[in-house]
């Protein structure tokens, strides 16, 4: 038979053979310290000695403690199954934003430099200068297009998140299912 557990510091519940009854154990999860009772705990006193108590909530998920306690993978899906995204960083969406954007303008600069010198090459020299304008309009883009776009992008990024944090607070924000 064994000795169950609860660690003071984090709740995480062990099982311990009978023969560390009255010892000092280290808790695997938070490194504490803690005495095993000598005994079951007493019903009259509702815990053991020293003012440990055995917790009812089942361990995380990811606890390598006492199999036995764990609900089922069903519960634990549908307990873990959705989470309410309340608020988001404003900063931290403008950057994302901003770089999606830019990575974006980059492919649409290419792009427009690609048919700018397809079109020089097509047109030959029939317009003068045409071949000159057509070289710096096709760089200009790979050059201009990702700047503006992701200036674009990170304000857009920052008045969105703005927006649905003000919107979140009102209506409770948006369920994602996690699994």
């Amino acid at each position: 038979m064994s000795i169950l557990v609860a660690c003071p510091s984090c709740g995480a519940r062990l099982k311990v053979p009978d023969n560390a009854a009255g010892k000092t154990v280290q808790c695997p999860k938070c490194g504490t310290n803690m005495l095993v009772p000598s005994s079951s705990p007493s019903s009259s006193s509702g815990g053991y000695p020293g003012g440990y108590e055995a917790v009812d909530r089942p361990p995380e998920e990811s606890s390598p403690f006492d199999e036995d306690f764990r609900p089922s993978p069903r519960v634990r899906k549908r307990r873990d199954a959705q989470r309410i995204v309340t608020k988001i960083g404003v900063l931290s969406a403008g950057k994302v934003m901003g770089l999606l954007n830019a990575l974006i303008g980059l492919i649409f600069g290419v792009l427009m430099t690609f048919l700018s010198l397809l079109g020089m090459a097509v047109g030959g020299n029939q317009q003068g200068g045409g071949g000159v304008f057509a070289i710096i309009f096709g760089f200009g883009a790979i050059i201009c297009a990702p700047i503006l776009y992701g200036l674009v992008g990170f304000v857009g990024g920052i008045v969105g998140a703005l927006l649905y944090n003000l919107v979140a607070a009102l209506v409770g924000g948006i369920e994602l299912e996690v699994g």
